[in-house]
């Protein structure tokens, strides 16, 4: 609450600049009877985020995509990213991976950053019947310890949001 406040009085007062939510794209595909997602998000890291992470603190986004109906739980990844200035180089984290990856060109960076590819979203159901795949996208901090905290004011409170219906599996493109 009181990380709301901060920021939203630093919109106020013009010391913190808010960010529009960032463009969201995704790719559905499947892979014999997997399905998949690629997501991408255009300005995931701009405005305050690139003046957060450029003071080396780790500012993060969470993209979480489910099939709609499935009894399968949505699958969620984390991406962040942060400037190690003693080093002059760009820290990205990918949750998925389990990695960190050091970059010195910011721009690789940022788009390594803000994108996932080849997220598993489990089996295609069998029968013919009609499915929807949804992913969302957050802003987030991470803590010295790990934890994320919302940051909603990084995106303007938006959480950018997509949903792909299909009326049956066979429709869903390889």
């Amino acid at each position: 609450m009181f990380r709301k406040l901060f920021f939203g009085l630093g919109v106020l007062l013009g010391v913190v600049s808010p960010q529009t939510a960032p463009d969201l794209s995704a790719r559905v595909y499947r892979i014999g009877d997997q399905l998949y997602v690629n997501i991408e998000l255009v300005g995931a890291y701009a405005g305050t985020a690139l003046d957060l992470v450029s003071s080396g603190t780790r500012v993060a986004i969470g993209l979480e995509a489910a099939v709609e109906g499935s009894s399968r739980p949505p699958v969620r990844v984390t991406r962040s990213i942060r400037r190690d200035g003693a080093v002059d180089a760009w820290i990205v984290e990918t949750e998925t991976k389990g990695e960190e990856k050091i970059l010195r060109d910011r721009d690789a960076a940022l788009i390594l950053a803000s994108r996932a590819w080849g997220i598993h979203l489990g089996p295609a159901d069998g029968s013919r019947r009609a499915f929807a795949v949804t992913v969302r996208a957050g802003a987030g901090l991470i803590d010295a310890e790990g934890l994320w905290h919302r940051a909603d004011i990084l995106w303007g409170y938006a959480e950018p949001e997509l949903r792909f219906a299909f009326s049956g599996p066979e429709e869903v493109p390889f």
